[in-house]
């Protein structure tokens, strides 16, 4: 599961960076706060990335033979 959240977090980081800030197509929620709302959305995939590759992290030292 800690690749999953790790790679759920870079497509949101990803997503983010390039569709809300780089090409603004579209924000998280628009309005006189969507800077918040995007960087917010950032940070959780950040979060996700972080949790994730504690995840896996924390697999891998409990099987080592088990975790690729």
């Amino acid at each position: 599961w800690g690749w999953i959240l790790v790679g759920w977090g870079v497509f949101n980081l990803v997503e983010g960076i390039i569709d809300h800030h780089l090409l603004a197509i579209h924000h998280v929620r628009p309005g006189p706060q969507q800077l918040w709302w995007d960087l917010g959305f950032l940070a959780s995939g950040a979060a996700l990335v972080a949790g994730g590759w504690l995840l896996q992290r924390r697999s891998a030292l409990a099987s080592p033979g088990d975790a690729r």
